[in-house]
C-alpha cells in the first residue's frame, strides 16, 4: 500500500512539472520561439521558411521567464553562411555584449522578443541555427533551434510572385538578384463614366491602400430602395456611392435605369454564360431551349433565336424575326461560356489558332464572322485533337449573314421572363403561372408535385421538395381559427 502511494505521488509530481513548467513555484526560463524573418524592412515580423542564395534574413524569437539579467546568443554560424550585422545603432531587442557579434544582454526583461540581423548563405541547402538562453553566471538555461531552406535564385524566383494593389501579378527577375520590378501606379477607373443607364464597374480605393472593384446595383434597403447605387471616382482615387432615382418608365434593373425593365444595352449580358433561353417570334411561335449541362453566351443564344425565327412575321405589323428573348440560369462561374462574348454588332475578319496536336493555322475571311462561328469552324479543322488556343483579329461590324442583330429584338430579358412588353423577375406569379429560373413562364404546380421554391406551387408552399395542397393549408388555418376563437376543432 505504501509502495503504491509513493508511486502515485511521484507520478503526480511528474505530471504537474510537465504541464505547467513549474518547479517549487519557480517558472522555468525558456526560449519559446526561434524563427526567421526578412531583413527588410527591419521591423518585419513576417515568418519565412526559406529564402534564396545570398538573400538576407534575420533570426527572430521569444524568451519567457528569464532572470532579470541574462544573455541570448546564437550558436556558431553553419558553414556557407555569414553574419552581416545590419542592425541600427540602437539594436533590435537587447544590445550586443562588447566585442561580441552573437551575444546580446537583456536586463529587467524576463519576457521579451529578440532579433539578430542579418544572415545570408551562399550555397543552396538546409541550414539549422540554434539560440541559447544564458544566465548571468554563464549557465545555459535553455536552447532551441530551427531550420531554414536556402534555394538557388532560379528556383526561388520561379516560386515567388506578388500581387499589386491593382491586381497585377509581378514576378522577380533572377538576373537582377531576384528583385521585384515596381508595381504600376493604379488609378481609379469608372467603366460607365457616371452613366445611370448602364451597369458600370468601378475600381478604386475603399480605404487607404485598400483597392477593390465595385459594381453598380439596385438598392433594396433603407434610403437606397428602388434607386441606382452608382459608384463613381472621387478625389485621390477614392470610390464613393451616389444614389439616383429612376423614373417610372425606366425602373432600376441590374444596377441601371432600363426602359420598361428591358436590357437595351446588350453588353450587360455580353460574354456571360446561360443554361436556358426562350424566345418568341413575331408570328407568335415560341421556343425554349437549354438544359442543366448546357452553357452558352447570350450572343450565341440570340443567334439561335434569329435562325429559328427567320421568315416568321406578324400579319398585323409585318415585322419578322425575334420579338422577345430571355436567358436564365447563370453558368459563367462554373462551366463558363464557350464564346468570350462581344455584342452582336462586332465580329472578326482574321483567326489564328493552334490545335492540341501542335498544328497551327491562320485564315482570313471576306465576311465578318462572329466569334462562335470562327470557333465552330476551327473545331472542325482541329478534329479530335481539339483546340488549344484561338486569337481573333481585325474587329469589324457584323450581322450573322441573315441581317439579324441584337437590335432587331424588341425585348431582351436576363434572369427574368418576357411578359406583355416587360420583364417579370424570377418568382413573380401572374395568371396561374410563375417566372422560373430558366426565364420561362410556367403553370403553377398542384397537389403533391415536386418543387424547389414556394412560388412554383399553387398553394405558394413548398416543403421538403413537395408542394403542399391548398385544401390542407386551409384546414390548418381553419383549425387555428377555431383554436384561438375558442371553438372545438
Amino acid at each position: 500500500m505504501k509502495k503504491d502511494f509513493m508511486f502515485g505521488l511521484i507520478f503526480l509530481s511528474f505530471v504537474l512539472f510537465n504541464s505547467v513548467g513549474v518547479v517549487s513555484g519557480v517558472e522555468t526560463p525558456q526560449i519559446t520561439e526561434v524563427s526567421y524573418t526578412p531583413s527588410l524592412p527591419i521591423d518585419s515580423l513576417q515568418r519565412i521558411d526559406g529564402t534564396g542564395i545570398d538573400e538576407s534574413f534575420a533570426i527572430y524569437g521569444n524568451v519567457n521567464n528569464a532572470p532579470n539579467l541574462h544573455y541570448v546568443e546564437y550558436d556558431p554560424i553553419p558553414d556557407n553562411c555569414f553574419f552581416d550585422n545590419t542592425e541600427p545603432d540602437y539594436g533590435i531587442g537587447g544590445s550586443y555584449v562588447e566585442n561580441s557579434q552573437n551575444r546580446k544582454v537583456f536586463s529587467d526583461s524576463p519576457n521579451h522578443n529578440f532579433k539578430f540581423m542579418s544572415f545570408r548563405c551562399n550555397k543552396a541547402g538546409e541550414y539549422r541555427f540554434a539560440v541559447k538562453l544564458i544566465g548571468s553566471n554563464g549557465e545555459i538555461l535553455h536552447k532551441l533551434s530551427n531550420r531554414i531552406l536556402i534555394e538557388s535564385l532560379e528556383i526561388r524566383c520561379s516560386q515567388k510572385s506578388i500581387t499589386c494593389s491593382d491586381g497585377t501579378i509581378v514576378s522577380p527577375d533572377p538576373d537582377n538578384g531576384c528583385s521585384f520590378p515596381s508595381c504600376p501606379t493604379p488609378e481609379c477607373i469608372d467603366s460607365d463614366g457616371k452613366n445611370y443607364e448602364i451597369t458600370g464597374y468601378t475600381f478604386g480605393l475603399e480605404a487607404p491602400e485598400a483597392w477593390d472593384n465595385f459594381k453598380d446595383y439596385c438598392g433594396v434597403a433603407g434610403n437606397e430602395i428602388g434607386k441606382v447605387v452608382e459608384y463613381i471616382c472621387k478625389d485621390n482615387n477614392y470610390v464613393e456611392k451616389e444614389l439616383y432615382d429612376c423614373s417610372e418608365d425606366t425602373p432600376c434593373v441590374n444596377g441601371a435605369c432600363i426602359m420598361g425593365g428591358r436590357l437595351e444595352d446588350t453588353t450587360l449580358i455580353a460574354g456571360q454564360g446561360f443554361r436556358y433561353a426562350k424566345w418568341e417570334c413575331y408570328d407568335g411561335t415560341a421556343e425554349s431551349q437549354g438544359e442543366e449541362t448546357s452553357c452558352k453566351s447570350s450572343e450565341l443564344w440570340q443567334i439561335y433565336a434569329g435562325e429559328f425565327c427567320k421568315g416568321k412575321c406578324s400579319e398585323e405589323s409585318g415585322k419578322c424575326g425575334v420579338n422577345s428573348f430571355s436567358v436564365g440560369g447563370d453558368c459563367s462561374d462554373d462551366s463558363g461560356s464557350s464564346y468570350s462574348g462581344e455584342p452582336l454588332s462586332f465580329g472578326y475578319e482574321v483567326a489564328v489558332w493552334m490545335c492540341e496536336d501542335g498544328r497551327v493555322g491562320k485564315e482570313t475571311s471576306a465576311d465578318c464572322k462572329l466569334g462562335y462561328l470562327w470557333e465552330k469552324e476551327i473545331e472542325e479543322l482541329c478534329g479530335e485533337a481539339g483546340i488549344d488556343d484561338i486569337d481573333l483579329e481585325e474587329k469589324c461590324g457584323i450581322t450573322d449573314g441573315s441581317g439579324f442583330t441584337s437590335t432587331d429584338i424588341s425585348l431582351i430579358c436576363k434572369n427574368s421572363c418576357p411578359f406583355e412588353g416587360s420583364c417579370l423577375p424570377i418568382g413573380v406569379r401572374t395568371g396561374g403561372k410563375y417566372c422560373g429560373i430558366n426565364g420561362e413562364l410556367s403553370s403553377q404546380l398542384e397537389g403533391n408535385a415536386q418543387c424547389d421554391n414556394n412560388f412554383e406551387c399553387g398553394s405558394n408552399v413548398c416543403v421538403s421538395g413537395q408542394c403542399v395542397e391548398t385544401n390542407l393549408i386551409e384546414k390548418i388555418l381553419e383549425w387555428f381559427r377555431k383554436l384561438f376563437g375558442g371553438e372545438q376543432a
